[in-house]
């Protein structure tokens, strides 16, 4: 599993809790780097989850050159910036979602989601101010990595 733009890694831990083998976590920003952190050793998750601290771009290209494919990817960009559409497009080019795979975006209501070719949503959830998406690829072609193969059920 991959949770881009990690924040404290609330989302994340909260898939590892349901099932999830294992989690990389994206986050650049430090303050929210230590929280993420402490968070993963005080509940004992260091094991199993992989801290990557750079931008959710870069990180995506890292993750790609190593080959790695992730069943159920989390994106929860800062809502104030324009990083989803160019996460999700990054997501598609480097296939890095196995074939049953699943994207789900948290949103903020005001900004609208502009699906790019090559995804589908199945469906959306509203929870106040918030918007849940949840999204397959129509191209999706990889496998899990066996490394980093989560077995978590989308919320």
């Amino acid at each position: 599993m991959l949770d881009l733009f990690a924040g404290s890694g609330a989302l994340g831990v909260e898939a590892l809790s349901r099932g999830a083998s294992s989690c990389v976590f994206v986050e650049r920003s430090r303050s929210s780097l230590a929280v993420l952190e402490s968070n993963l050793r005080d509940l004992g998750l260091t094991d199993a989850t992989e801290v990557l601290r750079v931008d959710a771009l870069r990180a995506l290209s890292q993750l790609a050159r190593r080959g790695s494919c992730f069943d159920l990817v989390l994106l929860d960009p800062p809502y104030d910036t324009p990083l989803l559409t160019p996460a999700l497009t990054e997501l598609r080019d480097l296939a890095m979602l196995s074939s049953d795979g699943m994207v789900v975006v948290e949103r903020a209501k005001r900004h609208p989601l502009v699906l790019t070719d090559g995804w589908r949503q199945e469906r959306e959830r509203e929870y106040g101010q918030t918007v849940v998406h949840y999204l397959r690829s129509d191209s999706a072609t990889g496998e899990p990595d066996s490394t980093k193969e989560a077995v978590a059920k989308a919320p």
